[in-house]
């Protein structure tokens, strides 16, 4: 099933900042309505949904089937540990969404985007809150850190420098005396480049940070380390110079669904999983399972 990772983003739904703009009304329609629905205009003829979904379906069979299949067992998954997002979650995680947007973009981003879509930052976070798609994105975070808590897991924070010798006089420092004095000789100095603390992160076997999975052999070294360990200088596939330290290691864990409950939404709300850590999750889903294509036309579709 190598089409998973592509496929999280279809079941999931992004979780990159997206432009602020209000959601949509979801007022169901027939089906016959949706299938007659005008979807688009090539120059003056329409084009209508079922033409589009029957392209679709003639084209890319099998990756359709495969995408029912996934949020089929992400689903039931869900169903199993009886996830369910309260009002107060989807504001808290829309809110998250919206500070995730100025911290990357910045605050004149988010006034721009505000006045262009004639929102108020409250209004914004209302409308992303009631999304059918934002509320199935955060049962699939849930997902993810329901089982990050549950196996042995490692909690780390993370110093990223533009300047690779910036990067090692940390990394020494931190060996010499300690990674809490590195960092507050790093506060105070001003003879540096651009660095940053990226947020404490927790994960298991197969689940690191993008940063971290796409640096070969980094996850499987610092599972290894023990807390209060510090890494040398490592180098991201974004050629980003980073020190890692590990804070906690943490064994697996016997709680409950509901015992892990708030302790999940956390986790989102630190630091919610990419793209890519949920498609390599849901990769996990498939293991054990046999899938079987009665429709002969979907070999190879």
């Amino acid at each position: 099933m190598r089409s998973l990772l592509a496929l999280a983003a279809v079941v999931a739904v992004g979780c990159g900042p997206t432009p602020l703009r209000p959601a949509p009304e979801s007022v169901p329609p027939s089906r016959r309505e949706a299938e007659d629905r005008i979807v688009a205009f090539m120059d003056e003829t329409p084009i209508h949904w079922r033409d589009v979904v029957r392209h679709a379906y003639q084209t890319h069979r099998k990756l359709l089937i495969d995408q029912y299949i996934a949020w089929k067992l992400r689903d039931n998954r869900a169903r199993d540990l009886g996830l369910r997002n309260t009002p107060e979650e989807l504001e808290a995680r829309a809110r998250a969404h919206v500070q995730m947007i100025r911290r990357l973009q910045g605050e004149e981003t988010i006034r721009r985007q505000l006045s262009e879509s004639r929102l108020t930052e409250e209004a914004y976070v209302e409308h992303l809150a009631a999304r059918t798609d934002f509320s199935d994105r955060l049962i699939s975070e849930k997902l993810f850190f329901h089982t990050v808590l549950a196996e042995a897991s490692i909690e780390i924070d993370t110093f990223a420098f533009a300047d690779e010798n910036d990067a090692r006089a940390f990394a020494e420092l931190a060996s010499r005396h300690s990674f809490d004095e590195a960092q507050e000789h790093l506060r105070r100095s001003t003879d540096r480049g651009p660095s940053a603390q990226w947020p404490r992160y927790r994960f298991s076997r197969g689940l690191a940070p993008d940063a971290i999975a796409d640096a070969p052999g980094l996850e499987e070294r610092l599972l290894e380390m023990k807390a209060g360990e510090t890494t040398g200088v490592q180098k991201t596939a974004s050629h980003l110079a980073i020190v890692i330290h590990v804070v906690n290691v943490h064994p697996p864990s016997s709680a409950s669904g509901s015992e892990l409950g708030k302790r999940v939404l956390a986790e989102v709300l630190r630091q919610p999983p990419s793209d890519a850590q949920l498609g390599r999750w849901m990769q996990r889903l498939f293991k054990g399972r046999t899938i079987r294509y009665e429709d002969r036309d979907t070999q190879g579709n």
